[in-house]
């Protein structure tokens, strides 16, 4: 692979995924936690590291309540190399089977290389939607009543981001 994989998306077709957790095992494996604040099915993960040069084994684990971790895919390959301004290589992008975790933990074997450092991630969006005026929008939702306050909050994730100009509750 040739240049970067990120470079061939417009910025506005990712999800950014926030690093909420680094931690390292010396000499082992280092680890980075990501979180989704929404409930999109994705396919796919680009991480951005630091370092200019590397190359890493990487397993992905996912999880929704981030202790409980289930493997997703184990031995990826991330790696960059860059020899000059004309020939470098470089893979920042693992693919698996679709998911929906809201967190993932990167863990990369450190044995025999040195620890990189996760600066960020994000998932490719399928495909964009554009919307037309009155058009219905699908979103994900989750209600959460709380008796004592007399209060329910409903929360709407929508798989990029829209300008909402009205909203209509049914």
């Amino acid at each position: 692979i040739t240049s970067s994989d990120w470079n061939i998306y417009e910025r506005k077709y990712f999800k950014d995924l926030k690093v909420i957790d680094k931690s390292y095992e010396s000499g082992k494996y280092s680890y980075a936690t990501l979180v989704l604040d929404t409930n999109l099915i994705y396919t796919s993960v680009y991480i951005n590291v630091s370092s200019t040069e590397f190359y890493k084994e990487v397993s992905l684990e996912g999880s929704n309540d981030n202790k409980n971790w289930k493997t997703i895919i184990e031995n990826e390959k991330l790696f960059r190399d860059y020899r000059d301004a004309s020939v470098h290589y470089h893979r920042n992008k693992i693919m698996f089977e679709p998911v929906s975790f809201k967190y993932l933990r990167l863990k990369m074997d450190d044995v025999n290389s040195t620890k990189l450092d996760v600066i960020s991630a994000s998932i490719p969006l399928e495909k964009e939607v554009v919307v037309e005026e009155n058009e219905f929008i699908e979103s994900f939702q989750t209600r959460v009543e709380d008796k004592q306050k007399k209060q329910t909050s409903v929360e709407c994730s929508f798989s990029r981001n829209y300008s909402i100009t009205e909203l209509q509750i049914n």
